[in-house]
């Protein structure tokens, strides 16, 4: 059984989403990981690809380049 606990943290105190993804992609380049790329989608929780899917797409579409036709 795995129990995750958190402690309460006063207002203001929470790390930025930036600097909680910039350690999440360090624990991949810790593990060995290279090519890492990394984003935050503003205005979005746990469900970006619902809650901004314009600005999600806008992200995979620079990740990946132009369509070719």
């Amino acid at each position: 059984m795995r129990v995750m606990m958190r402690r309460r943290r006063s207002a203001g105190s929470e790390p930025s989403p930036s600097t909680c993804v910039d350690a999440y992609a360090r624990g991949f380049r810790d593990a060995g990981v290279r090519d890492v790329t990394t984003a935050v989608v503003a205005d979005a929780g746990y469900f970006a690809q619902e809650e901004q899917p314009a600005a999600v797409w806008t992200l995979i579409r620079d990740f990946t380049g132009p369509a070719v036709s």
